[in-house]
């Protein structure tokens, strides 16, 4: 009699060890819709198309793609890190592609300032390379000079 109460204690006692095991953390529902939406927000913000702000996208994407494969395992706090990784690659991603961007729009208002300057005759600003002599100590500095023409009156 003890011998079977013993082994229905020991049957009970393993099967709450694998069910705490197996389930012990709910599945990351959250943090999945979290970082599947940042993963399509760089893409659709066009994160493909800077090589750097790419790579970032695509080890998200990576990310993802284990997580899914972590839950459906039952390793969801494998899954819950994947798809932190994930959310936070997309965001870099993002983050790299809006400086790409705002590096666009810098380099076409500086062409349109020395275009509208050459229009109106004034020289653009063009930085002189000035270097020492051979033999001497080298130290290399840059002068910019910057000619304005007096206001019309």
């Amino acid at each position: 009699m003890t011998s079977i109460r013993n082994g229905w204690a020991l049957a009970f006692t393993g099967g709450l060890c694998m069910v705490a095991g197996c389930g012990g953390a709910a599945p990351p529902t959250q943090s999945q819709t979290d970082a599947v939406a940042a993963v399509r927000s760089a893409d659709e913000l066009g994160s493909s198309s800077t090589p750097v702000a790419a790579y970032q996208l695509e080890l998200a994407r990576g990310e993802l793609t284990q997580a899914e494969q972590a839950m459906h395992d039952g390793h969801n706090e494998q899954a819950r890190d994947l798809l932190e990784r994930a959310k936070a690659d997309a965001e870099l991603a993002m983050a790299l592609r809006r400086e790409d961007q705002a590096r666009g729009t810098a380099a076409r208002a500086h062409e349109q300032i020395d275009q509208l300057r050459t229009d109106e005759g004034v020289p653009t600003s063009s930085p002189t390379l000035v270097t020492a002599p051979a033999g001497t100590e080298s130290h290399t500095t840059t002068t910019t000079t910057v000619t304005t023409a007096p206001a019309a009156q």
